[in-house]
């Protein structure tokens, strides 16, 4: 697969190395998104925030999705990449929107299969800022 995305040389390096790795798995659906979505459990979502801000709604969590996974990265450096729950629902206890800026940072998520996504840590994960 291959994404087109406006960014420095290095950083679609380091993007097409991501999406290689990604495609050996298939648990992931690799979506370049450059406008507000909402997600689906196994979306590995590239938030290319030139044209603006790009938010990421989760699906509701329920029982049938309990242990699967959502990943958005964002890829661009201007502007910025956003998360939010649906009504009802949280990211470890955050209901409202939670943003970032920094280019290549990323969220992963598990649905805990009650009210909430669970966020994942590793060294290119970070915890966004509340809104």
């Amino acid at each position: 697969m291959t994404v087109a995305v406006n960014t420095s040389p290095k950083g679609e390096e380091q993007i097409r190395r991501s999406i290689d790795a990604l495609n050996t798995n298939d648990r992931w659906v690799v979506l370049n998104k450059t406008a507000d979505y909402t997600a689906a459990p196994g979306d590995f979502v590239l938030a290319n925030t030139t044209s603006g801000n790009v938010t990421i709604t989760f699906p509701l969590v329920t029982k049938l999705n309990i242990g699967q996974e959502i990943v958005v990265k964002k890829i661009s450096a201007s502007n910025t990449a956003g998360i939010v729950p649906k009504s009802g629902n949280s990211v470890d206890g955050n209901t409202g929107t939670q943003t970032w800026t920094e280019i290549h940072k990323l969220i992963h998520v598990i649905s805990d299969g009650s009210t909430q996504w669970r966020r994942f840590y590793g060294p290119d994960v970070m915890v966004p800022s509340v809104v």
